[in-house]
């Protein structure tokens, strides 16, 4: 007999193997096993303490055989299951292996989406997998922050097709390929949606996105890229075209804007210290920052963006029934800084309180 317990797990049952024949059996059954003590699911790097699995598996294991004939069947069952704090739901299946074939299915219903998959594996080589699958309303979000080990600050739910290829024992060297039927981005302000199917491949510990079209509010972006994985993850992505300009809250989540924009844009560095390269040109948006006492509208003009800086070049507007030049830059670095000149006109302010204030002349913010 077995009896294997770990924290509030618990597995019972008992298993024979004869050295001579090499027959075996066994039927076990476990229950209330933690997924964060499982130590295959918990990531390693500095962010791992705050992205990890949560949840309780059980499962059921019988069958009989020989070593080189075996005859299993099992079932597995996921409940309650989180992932960096954020909810995914539950996942049950089955396996069944039979000699040197290993056939295995499963589904995942929640808050995070549905998941369903098949596939099979040999129990020889390098154990080649074949596995298919469709997600439905899949939150993506959780698993970025898995892979990236930084939370994206977005809601990102995708449905469409996944194919994994490639030998079990060697995971380096894995494939996945998936097409997106729908895609749908969401800033706090902005939701961004694919206009065709967006095609995404895996391999050699590289993510890549085959050129696709997203749209939304004054939207319409062509966007492409890749994100190289491992202990040194880097970005090389681009974007182009034009879209709200709500998403200049991408810079600095102080910054509250409105309009339309045109955008060329290119992504380096890493996930977590991310380089901006490119253009923003703004046309009659209105820009407001945290409780700066001054509104623009009708802003125009040009913001270069150079790695962690940002620079405003002669963007001109109105505030308060007045001219406004808008000049300098900020930085959105670990420790953002801002250097910016305003040229002024006659703009009428609320400040001090309850009284109206009429400023002329240059104005330097640092």
């Amino acid at each position: 007999n077995l009896l294997l317990e770990k924290g509030a797990g618990t597995a019972k049952g008992h298993a024979s193997i004869n050295p001579s024949s090499r027959a075996l059996a066994i039927e076990l059954t476990g229950a209330n096993f933690a997924l964060a003590n499982i130590k295959i699911l918990t990531p390693s790097g500095k962010n791992s303490k705050a992205i990890k699995f949560n949840g309780q598996i059980g499962f059921e294991l019988r069958g009989a055989g020989t070593l080189e004939n075996a005859n299993l069947q099992a079932t597995w069952d996921c409940r309650n299951i989180s992932l960096a704090g954020a909810s995914v739901g539950d996942l049950e299946g089955q396996v069944n292996w039979r000699g040197r074939e290993i056939h295995f299915k499963g589904e995942s219903k929640g808050a995070a989406g549905e998941v369903s998959f098949s596939g099979t594996t040999r129990t020889e080589g390098d154990w080649p997998i074949e596995l298919s699958g469709t997600y439905t309303n899949l939150r993506v979000e959780p698993w970025l922050h898995l892979v990236l080990g930084k939370k994206l600050e977005a809601r990102v739910t995708a449905s469409g097709a996944v194919t994994v290829t490639g030998p079990m024992k060697d995971a380096s060297r894995i494939e996945v390929r998936t097409q997106s039927q729908n895609l749908e981005v969401k800033l706090p302000s902005l939701t961004w949606k694919n206009e065709q199917p967006v095609d995404f491949h895996y391999a050699n510990r590289k993510l890549t996105a085959n050129r696709f079209r997203v749209s939304g509010p004054s939207t319409d972006l062509e966007v492409e890229g890749s994100i190289q994985l491992g202990p040194s993850p880097s970005l090389s992505l681009t974007a182009q075209g034009r879209t709200d300009a709500t998403i200049l809250s991408i810079l600095d989540s102080g910054l509250q804007a409105s309009g339309r924009s045109e955008v060329k844009l290119r992504v380096s560095g890493s996930p977590e210290h991310p380089l901006l390269y490119g253009t923003l040109n703004v046309h009659d948006t209105s820009l407001s920052y945290a409780d700066f006492p001054f509104r623009l509208t009708g802003l125009a003009g040009e913001v270069a963006l150079d790695g962690d800086r940002a620079t405003f070049r002669s963007l001109r507007g109105t505030s308060g029934g007045g001219a406004v030049v808008l000049s300098g830059f900020v930085t959105f670095a670990d420790s953002p800084r801002f250097n910016l000149q305003a040229a002024l006109a006659q703009v009428r302010i609320r400040y001090p309180i309850d009284l109206t204030s009429v400023l002329d002349g240059n104005l330097k913010l640092t």
